[in-house]
């Protein structure tokens, strides 16, 4: 569901996330804030709008080392991507797995498909995709 709002003439639009589920029931749900506004004078002088993005691992991947300290990789769809290597103990059984995860990243105007992913040694272990549009 899109929201519009008629006094502004920017604005940001989140579309639902999309979910990838796994077949150990295991899901990242990738989401945006459903509206922001971008101040007209802001974009006329080349000024974007920064965007506040969330990721949830759900299910239950306790226990489970595919999961443990993989690597954060945002793609924001404009040809730049952010990247976090955590530094993580050995895995032991029991550890606890982070399951929230978040990012900022500026937009220009345009329609913006943002995907995350956790990786492990170069593969993807798990990725969900969100849209948004500028204007």
């Amino acid at each position: 569901m899109r929201l519009l709002v008629s006094l502004a003439t920017f604005a940001l639009f989140a579309v639902p996330a999309s979910v990838s589920p796994r077949a150990d029931d295991v899901e990242l749900v990738v989401s945006a804030p459903r509206q922001h506004m971008l101040n007209p004078v802001m974009a006329a002088r080349g000024f974007g709008k920064t965007v506040r993005f969330g990721a949830r691992l759900s299910g239950d991947p306790e226990d489970n080392e595919e999961y443990y300290c993989l690597d954060e990789i945002w793609d924001w769809g404009d040809g730049t991507e952010s990247v976090s290597e955590p530094d993580c103990d050995p895995y032991e059984a029991g550890v606890e797995l982070q399951r929230d995860f978040s990012d900022t990243h500026t937009f220009g105007q345009g329609r913006w498909v943002v995907v995350f992913a956790l990786m492990h040694l170069d593969e993807v272990v798990i990725k969900g995709t969100t849209e948004i549009l500028v204007h």
